[in-house]
């Protein structure tokens, strides 16, 4: 989405737009403030929330999207520090092989969903 400010002005492009209901307090996440929800103004994806105080302040809290590139990299990363905890001299294999169950269980819907 563009929009030209003035005449000659350089066009400034829209990231962002806040759609639904006006603003509310109802059911918000910090109190106080009213929340809306945000979403992609080129291809409509949600995005997460701008939050708005009383004062005119306003910030946004995003959403995150876990690539499977990023999911296969960290239960990499656990993996090996639980060897490396089975295999050490002061490691506790017993905590390593339970942290791995709980990152493997964690992280499993973004693997195989």
């Amino acid at each position: 989405v563009e929009s030209d400010s003035a005449p000659g002005a350089a066009a400034t492009r829209v990231a962002a737009i806040e759609v639904g209901p006006p603003a509310t307090t109802e059911n918000t996440w910090f109190k106080g403030r009213a929340h809306r929800v945000l979403v992609c103004a080129g291809c409509g994806s949600h995005l997460g929330w701008s939050f708005a105080g009383s004062g005119g302040d306003v910030f946004y809290g995003l959403t995150f999207a876990t690539g499977k590139l990023w999911v296969y990299a960290f239960l990499a990363l656990a993996l090996l520090l639980c060897c490396y905890q089975c295999t050490s001299d002061r490691g506790n294999a017993l905590i390593a092989v339970i942290a791995l169950a709980i990152t493997v269980l964690k992280m499993g819907p973004h693997v195989f969903f």
